[in-house]
């Protein structure tokens, strides 16, 4: 059973469990080994021209090319990709390269009724590996998506025209943001934090002031950045309501419409506080790496969590640096098969605290790690359950306590596996909001994340002093 559908930032792990390194041969055979002597040749060869001159040789007349163009952009709006391509009329043929980690893969294929571009992505090897289908236009650029061969894995592919060959990546959390906005909807006064991460997709929370509670907000930004559809729902996944709006372009603040349970209504929000956002990427062959962060104007704060996320990233590189070690040569199977991804969820963002939740996972074990943050971006330290509550205060048994007995209220408590599961769960994850003290299981793929919040009214006679509620306004 899948429970709701907001859907959770990995995107697509591939299908397939990725073997052991150990688990490949290390034989390498006469046929393997001329390929790779030939692939060697000829990256000798093409590193000493430029992107064009390497083009235009890959035709039998390069005189009946009608034009060359080049291109930058990402893929899935993260991973800094560059094209050239070439036209004699008949073939489209060109490169394609990672702009971070140079590799290359030669395309070739058709381009027809003058828009609709269809290439095949080659390895060194010669080796079929992937595939394009987008719409291709003189000023417009590319626009369309990258397949794996057998199209188990899929991402968006977005290039614009440029004068030169690319040859820097760019920042990929240049078109990210976290933003807090304050308004109404309706007649309900909100406060509303999203983050937009990849392709436009944007989440985040609005909380309503008069019934003290926060829903989870999830949608799309589109229109170059100008409209915004976001779907508010309750934890249990019912509608609350449906924004349709505009963006402005000066201000950023949000004007339009929602459905509601009472019918639509004005939607009018503010801006007041912004966020930038950490970005680290990389891809190859072989991997693919995502990587996304708030980063706040707090150096202590984004060292703090940073450290944390390089120390995942380094595991993640020694297993793929491992398990390339062991395979002589790449199989169309295994482009991008490798992939890891980590991104974020913000709870409450004020001007002293920052609280919300690292998620992480890759496709090798296909497990979900993490860690919530939780920093008084004042004083420069990290808030734990033991630095709010009174020492001689039990916190974790009166935790344990109120989450079994609130997830039996749950409409889906019922369900057999879903019990099951629940039930085992540690809500090992804890972040604050307006309201009360939030309470995570680890992301799961058919239950999502789930959530106990304990009203602040219930934990004051255990608190060591009121502070939090300043630093959650």
């Amino acid at each position: 059973m899948v429970i709701g559908h907001f859907r959770w930032e990995a995107y697509e792990i591939t299908k397939y469990k990725i073997q052991s390194p150990n688990s490949h041969s290390k034989k390498l055979g006469m046929k393997n080994a001329v390929i790779i002597i030939w692939g060697i040749l000829w990256c000798v060869t093409l590193s000493a021209q430029t992107m064009e001159q390497q083009v235009r040789t890959m035709f039998t007349d390069a005189a009946d090319i009608q034009w060359v163009e080049h291109y930058k952009g990402r893929m899935s709006d993260i991973n800094d990709v560059a094209m050239t391509l070439a036209y004699d009329g008949k073939t489209c043929k060109g490169i394609m390269w990672y702009l971070r980690s140079k590799a290359q893969f030669r395309m070739e294929g058709q381009i027809l009724n003058d828009t609709t571009l269809m290439l095949t992505e080659y390895d060194t090897t010669n080796t079929a590996t992937g595939k394009i289908e987008g719409i291709i236009k003189k000023h417009d650029g590319i626009k369309g998506s990258w397949f794996s061969l057998n199209k188990t894995i899929g991402e968006q592919l977005n290039l614009l025209p440029t004068n030169q060959e690319p040859r820097y990546p760019g920042y990929c959390g240049d078109n990210k943001w976290i933003r807090k906005y304050s308004g109404t909807i309706g007649t309900d006064d909100v406060e509303m934090v999203i983050r937009r991460a990849n392709n436009g997709y944007v989440k985040g929370t609005v909380y309503y002031k008069s019934s003290n509670k926060t829903h989870l907000a999830e949608g799309q930004i589109s229109d170059n950045g100008h409209s915004v559809y976001l779907e508010i729902q309750d934890l249990n996944w019912n509608e609350i309501a449906v924004i349709n709006a505009k963006v402005d372009f000066t201000t950023d603040n949000i004007s339009g419409k929602a459905k509601t349970k009472n019918g639509e209504v004005p939607c009018d929000l503010t801006i007041f506080e912004k966020m930038a956002v950490g970005c680290m990427e990389y891809a190859d062959f072989l991997t693919k790496t995502e990587i996304t962060y708030p980063k706040t104007k707090n150096q202590d704060f984004n060292t703090f969590i940073k450290v944390q996320i390089q120390d995942w990233s380094s595991l993640s590189k020694a297993y793929t640096k491992e398990y390339s070690a062991q395979i002589p040569v790449y199989s169309a199977a295994q482009r991008s098969s490798l992939r890891s991804y980590c991104w974020y969820e913000i709870d409450c963002f004020s001007s002293r605290l920052i609280s919300g939740k690292i998620i992480q996972t890759n496709t090798w074990d296909n497990d979900y790690q993490g860690f919530s943050f939780n920093y008084d971006l004042i004083e420069n330290k990290e808030i734990t359950l033991e630095s709010i509550f009174k020492e001689e205060f039990d916190h974790q048994d009166f935790i344990n306590r109120f989450i079994k007995k609130d997830i039996k209220k749950r409409p889906y408590y019922s369900d057999g596996f879903y019990e099951t599961w629940i039930t085992n769960q540690k809500f090992e994850y804890y972040t604050f909001r307006r309201e009360g003290l939030v309470l995570s299981t680890k992301f799961n793929g058919t239950y999502g994340e789930q959530q106990v919040t304990i009203p602040y009214e219930l934990l004051i006679p255990y608190l060591k002093d009121m502070s939090i509620f300043e630093m959650v306004k």
